[in-house]
């Protein structure tokens, strides 16, 4: 994700332009070389530490759910989910102090869907389990749309996949070109029906304002209209027009550059992660936590924010990098960012395991979330974390094992026992 967004758009056959974002011709080559440094980096921490051992993951790797309890695990996340959707809509002040103590339950849509296909994929045929997934998963994919917000529904798709692969050992190609078919025209035209999503978020003048049922009558509305107007004939142009206006980063860290290098805007030396030590305290518990609005505070005051815009914004970890310690401290710190990526991944074994598989998901929305910011990145990895953590202590799954070594691909992790 971190090549999509910032070297990718080299590729295209026109570079990327933003309407208020300046990106600094005369810096391109820095930019494109310490990005493509920066990966490298990456990739190298993520191979070099926590090479043999991450330590302990989170439960045993032998842990398997049956049959029956992966269905109660399935309709009790369902029933999570509804829950969490309804106070959201209508009771929205209600989770406020409670958001990292409940983080699994705002995950509990992607984890119910996850949790019912192992149990199809495990044999599983009560139709008492299948119908309310799969109906709940309709209806969720509904509702997605009708937020014209297509990270979630390809959250949701990618949840799937790797469920799939984990319990198969063998990657669907078919069903993920499928996939693409089916989804690409919604994504597509989603913002055809930007706007009027837009005005019902923030309350605007003649926007109406839906309850979830007529959400979800919006979402297949959409969905009919994508396909309707679908160009096929221009599958190519469109792909590289979405590729370029969506996955491109390269004007936020265009816009930093070109305060800190050519109108001499001080760097930060580390300001912007003070709140990271936070994260796992949850505000209902110290009602003193200050929020964490680093990102679009960031957007605005280096001017990656429209002026009059209500939006809460992105940042990419890879320009706060540069904001903090220049070209230079992305790479450094990317190194460790890949580290860091391995130990968390280790933590929940690859997903090797049941409840590290249902951990896995939970992290995945945050591991590849590379466009936001560190806090919010590695502060959401650590508050899931402990959640599963303290869950797997409640169900006392771990046992006493020897150690054990893992192979996942060419990888091996050295799983700690007792």
């Amino acid at each position: 994700m971190t090549w999509l967004y910032f070297l990718g758009p080299y590729l295209y056959e026109n570079l990327p332009t933003h309407s208020y974002r300046v990106i600094p011709y005369d810096h391109l080559p820095d930019m494109a070389m310490y990005s493509a440094l920066s990966i490298c980096a990456l990739v190298l921490g993520f191979y070099s530490i926590f090479r043999r051992s991450t330590g302990r993951p989170i439960s045993s790797l032998n842990f398997q759910l049956s049959r029956p309890a992966l269905g109660r695990v399935a309709l009790i996340m369902i029933a999570f989910g509804v829950l969490s959707r309804g106070i959201d809509y209508y009771l929205s002040w209600v989770l406020g102090p409670f958001g990292q103590l409940f983080q699994i339950i705002d995950f509990a849509p992607v984890l119910a869907i996850c949790a019912g296909l192992l149990y199809y994929l495990r044999g599983g045929r009560e139709l008492v389990i299948l119908v309310p997934v799969s109906t709940y998963f309709f209806l969720e994919i509904l509702l997605r749309v009708s937020e014209t917000l297509f990270s979630k529904i390809i959250y949701i798709i990618a949840g799937m996949i790797i469920i799939y692969i984990l319990e198969r050992k063998k990657i669907p190609w078919m069903v993920i070109a499928l996939t693409f078919v089916l989804v690409f025209p919604v994504f597509n035209s989603r913002m055809l029906f930007r706007m009027e999503a837009h005005n019902r978020w923030y309350g605007l003048a003649g926007a109406e304002k839906l309850g979830i049922t007529e959400l979800i009558g919006k979402g297949g509305g959409y969905l009919m209209q994508s396909y309707s107007f679908s160009d096929w004939d221009n599958l190519g142009a469109s792909v590289e027009t979405q590729a370029s206006s969506r996955f491109e980063n390269i004007s936020y860290l265009g816009q930093c550059v070109y305060l800190v290098k050519d109108q001499a805007k001080p760097l930060k030396y580390g300001e912007t992660f003070w709140w990271l030590p936070l994260t796992p305290v949850p505000r209902a518990i110290f009602p003193w936590k200050p929020p964490n609005y680093h990102a679009t505070l960031l957007a605005e005051e280096y001017g990656c924010k429209g002026l009059f815009s209500k939006a809460a914004m992105n940042f990419p970890m890879l320009v706060e990098m540069f904001i903090n310690f220049g070209f230079v401290g992305m790479v450094a710190l990317s190194f460790f960012q890949g580290g860091l990526y391995r130990w968390c991944l280790g933590k929940v074994a690859y997903g090797v395991g049941d409840l590290n598989a249902l951990a896995f998901i939970n992290i995945l929305w945050h591991l590849e979330k590379v466009e936001s910011n560190i806090t919010m990145i590695f502060g959401g990895i650590f508050q899931a974390l402990i959640t599963w953590w303290l869950l797997a202590r409640f169900l006392k799954v771990r046992r006493e094992e020897p150690d054990e070594t893992v192979t996942i691909g060419r990888d091996e992790i050295r799983v700690v026992g007792k």
